[in-house]
């Protein structure tokens, strides 16, 4: 997701979202999805936006390069999402946590190592309790 992106993904974030199978809001997040894993400049903050949506509506967090977290943090139920929508995230999120970090001085991501670390240590618990199999690869 490109840098200027980031902030018409934090206004969707803050409107409720329909879910339910082939929903309009299930169909554009499935469409999200498949940009973001297609998309080389996605990064660990691309991830972290997108797990709002469907853990944590109303509340997001993104980590700076040193880090730092940055959000809005107002709790809410999780959306009922269908499995197929949830495997999706799943494997679109660890497609993008398990790509190669370049080096620091050609790093160009919003996150940085610092921060990537900091979005898998947040999104680990969703990991291990929804997905075990991509967690096994995410640890190794």
């Amino acid at each position: 997701m490109a840098r200027t992106a980031i902030p018409r993904v934090f206004r969707s974030i803050l409107c409720p979202v329909d879910f339910s199978n082939n929903s309009r809001g299930a169909l554009r997040y499935a469409a999200m999805l498949a940009g973001a894993s297609n998309n080389m400049l996605a990064d660990a903050n691309t991830v972290s936006l997108l797990s709002s949506y469907i853990f944590t509506p109303n509340t997001y967090v993104i980590f700076n390069p040193d880090g730092a977290a940055t959000g809005s943090f107002m709790p809410m139920t999780p959306a009922n999402v269908s499995p197929q929508l949830r495997l999706a995230f799943f494997q679109t999120a660890s497609a993008i946590l398990l790509r190669p970090q370049p080096p620091p001085d050609q790093d160009q991501s919003t996150s940085g190592i610092a921060g990537k670390y900091m979005v898998i240590k947040r999104l680990l618990p969703l990991f291990e309790f929804r997905c075990c199999r991509l967690t096994a690869r995410l640890l190794q």
